[in-house]
């Protein structure tokens, strides 16, 4: 089977209730929470989060959809993951590169499907740029 037979089974096998959906103004608060317990827990803790700067980063994404991606996972109306990623050329070279700039399940429903369908969606996004 290949790559991409692969993510296009993972992404029809999600939990049939949970969607993969781009931001949306309503989800604003849902996707400040999951992001502050995200930058909670990482590495990255010491430093100042800007909730204004996160969001505009974000609807950037739908902007310059050609080179980011920013998708939500929600189920019954809570935004329970994110994944935040770009496309662009490598340094040294024409091919492209992808890769995820931000990728966080709130804690409460890790174990569940949402991270491997945000990663599939983004995968399969990718894909399709080359």
């Amino acid at each position: 089977m290949s790559a991409s037979s692969t993510i296009m089974r993972v992404v029809e096998n999600c939990d049939f209730q949970t969607q993969i959906i781009p931001y949306a103004p309503e989800y604003r608060q849902q996707v400040l929470d999951g992001a502050h317990e995200m930058h909670a827990q990482s590495i990255f803790r010491d430093y100042t989060f800007d909730d204004n700067k996160l969001i505009q980063q974000i609807e950037a994404a739908s902007k310059h959809s050609d080179t980011l991606r920013f998708r939500l996972a929600v189920k019954n109306g809570n935004a329970y993951g994110a994944f935040y990623g770009s496309i662009t050329r490598m340094f040294f070279s024409d091919e492209f590169m992808a890769r995820d700039v931000g990728w966080w399940v709130r804690q409460d429903w890790r174990g569940s499907w949402a991270a491997i369908c945000l990663l599939a969606d983004f995968e399969q996004w990718a894909k399709e740029r080359g």
